[in-house]
């Protein structure tokens, strides 16, 4: 530590013992009082003397304000311009006064603060100890600076060539992507998102989730039943009614050849054949589930409706409940860091982690109270969670502490995907796609 940096931290220490010391009252001659005296006996007057060398470097106003009942008396001393170093009230009726003192910064901001009842006695002296403490609490100011040009942002806009809400993106490498969304919307990249190519097939179902286990295979499902299954890289797309049924899919993902779907009414769908047959398989609940991890091909888990959380250790032949949102927000995503460690999130800025491999959950401390849609770890130390009004944190400690990044939207982001720590991208609402370049 420097010998400057010593000597300001025994200066604010010096200030606040000293002013506890010299800061007094002192009865003035005798003046008739401006106002009736409701106390009887002639006004006296208030001196405040500051030891203006020894305060601290960030004060630059001393503030003193007398109260009693509905009479109010206030004083300033300036310690940048004033010669003198202390705040005089003259005609004060005597009897007792509140007296509040604020030392202020350069931005009106209370950095010292103290209050105490003071007696205005005719004919005599009153002497007060005072301190005044570092404070935490005060008014403040906000600087608004207006920057003509492009903001700076670590998130760049792509044109998507679409207004549709895109619910999910998903990468096989650097250059080549996918987009779904609502009415149909399919898009997809070649070049890292320089061009987007909307698919022009004949949907207009909600596309939730897109999953590419290959650069060849690929699935998308949505809502009424909606599954889609490419074998050559989107060229064509084939339908399939999944077991006959209307109900939502909301994600899917794969582990190998091992997949599985979230749907209605708690019900889950796997295939362990690449796509080709499915099997229908019911949850501990009849919660819709939105969400869907595989930490393995054996150990899975789903979430969402009412926050109600479902784990399977033996690949779906049993499901059991091992958590809640204790604020039965739904949760929209879970993403695991290794086998123990996992994070899901949800409404109201609600974050929950297990290091228990999801047998149990626990609500940790959140950078926010907006909407959160997804989280994606990108190794067991580098994650992002995306949600609305264009909120995105980032964590570099394993979900530890999270910061702000600018986005520079405030649109909402409803999925993100990262292929490795220098590159990601997010979609959201009105075709909006963004990325991360590092």
């Amino acid at each position: 530590m420097s010998t400057t940096s010593k000597s300001e931290i025994m200066k604010k220490i010096f200030f606040v013992l000293t002013v506890s010391l010299i800061v007094f009252m002192i009865g003035c001659s005798r003046q008739e009082p401006n106002s009736p005296n409701p106390d009887g006996g002639s006004g006296g007057g208030v001196m405040l003397k500051i030891d203006r060398e020894n305060a601290p470097s960030n004060v630059n106003v001393v503030t003193a304000v007398l109260k009693k009942g509905a009479d109010s008396l206030v004083g300033n001393l300036d310690l940048t311009s004033s010669t003198s170093a202390d705040i005089t009230f003259q005609s004060v009726p005597i009897g007792t006064w509140q007296l509040k003192v604020d030392a202020k910064d350069i931005n009106n901001v209370v950095v010292y603060s103290g209050q105490t009842s003071v007696l205005v006695q005719e004919n005599s002296t009153t002497q007060v100890n005072l301190t005044l403490v570092p404070s935490a609490t005060g008014v403040g100011s906000i600087n608004l600076t207006v920057t003509w040009g492009n903001q700076p942002t670590e998130w760049t806009e792509q044109v998507s060539g679409t207004t549709a809400q895109l619910r999910d993106v998903f990468f096989n490498d650097q250059s080549n992507g996918w987009v779904v969304g609502t009415s149909g919307t399919i898009l997809k990249t070649t070049n890292g998102g320089t061009s987007w190519e909307k698919l022009m097939l004949n949907y207009s179902e909600n596309f939730n989730s897109v999953w590419f286990v290959s650069n060849t295979t690929g699935f998308i499902v949505g809502n009424n039943g909606t599954f889609l299954r490419t074998i050559n890289g989107g060229t064509n797309w084939w339908s399939t009614q999944l077991l006959n049924t209307n109900s939502n899919f909301y994600e899917i993902q794969f582990s190998g050849a091992t997949g599985y779907i979230t749907s209605d009414n708690g019900i889950v769908f796997k295939t362990t054949d690449l796509g080709e047959s499915w099997v229908s398989q019911q949850t501990s609940s009849w919660n819709s589930n939105y969400a869907l991890k595989l930490v393995t091909h054996q150990n899975v888990i789903v979430a969402g409706q009412s926050g109600i959380i479902n784990k399977t250790t033996d690949g779906g032949l049993s499901w059991n409940l091992v958590g809640s949102n204790p604020y039965f927000q739904w949760i929209q995503a879970v993403d695991f860091i290794n086998s123990t460690v996992g994070f899901a999130v949800s409404g109201s800025g609600v974050i929950l982690k297990t290091t228990t491999s999801g047998n149990s959950w626990i609500s940790i401390n959140s950078p926010t109270s907006q909407h959160l849609e997804d989280i994606a770890f990108v190794n067991t130390t580098n994650g992002y969670i995306v949600g609305n009004n264009g909120v995105i944190f980032q964590t570099t400690n394993s979900g530890e502490s999270w910061v702000s990044m600018n986005s520079g939207t405030n649109k909402w982001l409803n999925s993100i995907f990262f292929v490795n720590t220098n590159l990601g991208w997010t979609v959201g609402n009105d075709g909006l796609i963004l990325k991360y370049s590092n």
